[in-house]
């Protein structure tokens, strides 16, 4: 998080933060800075972190050197010291890595450090001026190629900062893509939620509202089964009423009429006349009955034969009268 109000380089201390904002004096920005002024600052990154300085804003005293490039010796200037000793910086035996100074036309680049520990340094001299002063960020951070979960990865792929400090009103990317609004979109309304009702109540409510979500899913799922389940029952229901009533409303196999008594070749007279009684049946005419041909065994029914007849195509067969 950023500090609440900007740390003094004028205050000699060193700070662990992972992020920070520090200035030449109290009003940079607004009114000019002192003279004869030589402050150390310096900042200490996690182990295996560097350091990036970012400016915010620079207006020094003109003190740069066209013809060689370089800034001129006793004026006013900003060093960048890839160490801790201050006593050893300030002994001037430790030579800085980057001398900064007003009047080289352009504003400085953000500065990345070798190792997890860099110095800061403010001279001025003890002529008067208008110029106000100067601002940097300071984030630490980790290599692009050594990319983990917690950090956030800026698109030029120049570091990768940590999660807290993307997406916190502050640019600390040189390419500003960890504020970019594609990245903050989401991001910051959790990030707005955590700050108004704490971590532990957001975590709860989400809880709380996947969990509805999964029962309503698991209502749902359950709802279609039974609904499945009774069609499938209903269906079978109607299948067996509708074989039942085609079974009821079947006509009744007919009853197959009494079946004629057998006659075997001895029956009397009476038998036949007994039979043909029945209803609906003919009575037969039986020729009358022949003493005369008991003798030769043919008692009963005789054929009797017609010569006078044997011209009808048919001699040589008996006919019946």
């Amino acid at each position: 998080m950023q500090d609440a109000n900007p740390t003094f380089m004028c205050i000699n201390k060193m700070v662990n933060d992972s992020f920070g904002l520090i200035s030449s004096h109290a009003e940079a920005d607004v009114e000019p800075y002192s003279t004869n002024v030589d402050c150390l600052f310096t900042i200490k990154a996690t182990p295996g972190s560097r350091i990036n300085l970012r400016f915010e804003f620079f207006d020094l005293e003109q003190n740069y050197d066209m013809d060689t490039g370089m800034c001129k010796e006793g004026g006013d200037r900003f060093e960048i010291y890839e160490s801790g000793n201050t006593f050893w910086i300030k002994s001037d035996d430790c030579p800085p890595e980057r001398v900064i100074c007003g009047g080289t036309g352009e504003f400085p680049e953000d500065y990345q450090s070798v190792g997890g520990v860099v110095t800061v340094r403010f001279i001025t001299d003890g002529t008067s001026t208008d110029n106000k002063g100067l601002q940097f960020l300071y984030s630490s951070f980790i290599p692009a190629e050594e990319e983990t979960e917690d950090c956030f990865v800026c698109k030029d792929g120049s570091m990768c900062l940590d999660n807290s400090l993307k997406c916190d009103g502050v640019t600390q990317c040189n390419d500003d893509s960890d504020e970019l609004k594609t990245t903050c979109s989401k991001f910051n309304m959790w990030h707005d939620l955590v700050e108004e009702y704490g971590f532990t109540m957001v975590v709860v409510v989400a809880s709380a509202l996947a969990l509805t979500v999964v029962l309503r899913c698991l209502v749902c799922i359950c709802c279609c089964c039974c609904c499945c389940c009774c069609r499938k029952q209903g269906d079978v229901q109607e299948q067996k009423s509708f074989q039942s009533t085609n079974m009821t409303n079947m006509a009744p196999r007919p009853t197959p009429p009494a079946t004629a008594p057998y006659h075997t070749h001895n029956s009397n007279p009476s038998n036949y006349s007994s039979y043909s009684s029945m209803s609906g049946r003919p009575q037969p005419n039986y020729p009358s009955y022949n003493q005369g041909n008991q003798q030769n065994g043919h008692a009963g029914y005789q054929p009797v034969y017609n010569p006078a007849n044997s011209y009808n195509g048919r001699a040589g067969h008996p006919q019946k009268v």
